[in-house]
């Protein structure tokens, strides 16, 4: 099995609706300053130009939803 389908295996053997439920509840999380690191990361790690965001604030945003809409 090459590299390629390893690494898309667990996306056929676990539950869908569950990693979706996961994924949307935890967007949605207002934690505060966790929520806040993960946004930083994103923005390094993407080259996110927030100077183009409606609020150049990391800070400002309440969760990671709010981040993108």
């Amino acid at each position: 099995m090459t590299s390629d389908r390893l690494a898309v295996l667990p996306q056929y053997l676990l539950p869908k609706r569950l990693l979706t439920t996961l994924a949307g509840r935890a967007a949605a999380a207002r934690a505060g300053a966790a929520t806040t690191r993960v946004i930083r990361w994103f923005v390094a790690r993407y080259g996110v130009n927030m100077a183009e965001a409606a609020d150049p604030d990391i800070g400002a945003y309440a969760s990671f939803n709010d981040f993108f809409t």
